[in-house]
């Protein structure tokens, strides 16, 4: 399994860690939600009670507060914007921001993270641990694949929050 090591940071000034973001992390088919104990990914559970995954992305946040009471789904970046899971199994997830730092804009759509590993587990391997893992890589929303750590089988991604107002969509064609 793998880590997903995520830093929240101001859209303009990526050096200004965000802290107080809030997420959850969805399965390929945004049918199941991740569970996580101490950091560490304790299984996938239904998503909340009235909704499925053609209404997830409308389920508001006191609904997430309270579902996170009972399953702790909700990961939390820190003072130094860091959030995060281990042992998250390779493939598609979904990360969906469900609250936005103070002052900033909650994100308009969920993130799909592809994380590939390649393992050397067949009979050709070695038997050193350490040469188990021979590539890890994250992409998000399909853009440019970034390499993981090898040494410690975790990836990075870097979540980016604007400041200001929102302003609701009006109008339509010919306005």
């Amino acid at each position: 399994t793998y880590g997903l090591n995520g830093d929240k940071v101001d859209g303009e000034r990526l050096e200004t860690k965000l802290e107080g973001a809030e997420f959850v992390l969805f399965n390929s088919d945004h049918t199941m939600v991740a569970t996580i104990d101490n950091g560490k990914f304790a299984g996938w559970i239904p998503l909340p009670e009235d909704y499925d995954k053609t209404t997830y992305a409308d389920i508001p946040y006191e609904t997430w507060d309270a579902f996170d009471q009972e399953n702790n789904v909700i990961m939390i970046s820190g003072v130094d914007g860091s959030f995060g899971v281990e042992g998250i199994e390779d493939g598609t997830h979904y990360l969906m921001e469900i609250k936005a730092p103070n002052g900033y804009n909650l994100l308009d759509h969920d993130l799909r993270i592809d994380i590939a590993a390649t393992t050397a587990n067949g009979q050709n391997w070695a038997g050193d641990p350490d040469l188990a893992l021979t590539a890890l890589t994250i992409q998000v929303d399909q853009g440019r694949a970034e390499n993981g750590n090898l040494g410690t089988g975790a990836v990075n991604v870097t979540v980016r929050n604007n400041q200001g107002a929102t302003l609701p969509e009006t109008g339509g064609m010919g306005t």
